[in-house]
């Protein structure tokens, strides 16, 4: 198995439409693509079984993925989060992103 990590020093520099892009190509070649955002971002929408990214949508879609959305994206930011990250009150996130790779 080969891993590709896309990164950038800032946000909003198109990491996901690149990931994207490049995952689609790799899947209509037939060979098999797995992919997992550890943290999601506040762009969401609500979905059967969880919160799931918009992009995080399209990559499902894309690549005909079954895997649950909280082993695709196990910590999405949601505003409920970050007021309890400004309060100090969370515990496990590693341990979920750990869980699911």
């Amino acid at each position: 198995m080969i891993s590709l990590y896309v990164g950038s020093t800032s946000g909003y520099t198109g990491k996901t439409l690149i990931t994207l892009v490049s995952v689609t190509v790799l899947y209509q070649d037939r060979l098999k693509i797995g992919y997992m955002k550890p943290v999601g971002n506040l762009n969401q929408v609500k979905v059967n079984d969880g919160l799931l990214t918009m992009m995080h949508g399209a990559y499902s879609r894309a690549l005909d993925m079954k895997d649950p959305l909280a082993d695709i994206c196990p910590v999405v930011l949601t505003q409920e989060l970050e007021v309890n990250s400004y309060r100090k009150e969370i515990k496990g996130l590693m341990a979920k992103v750990v869980e699911v790779v």
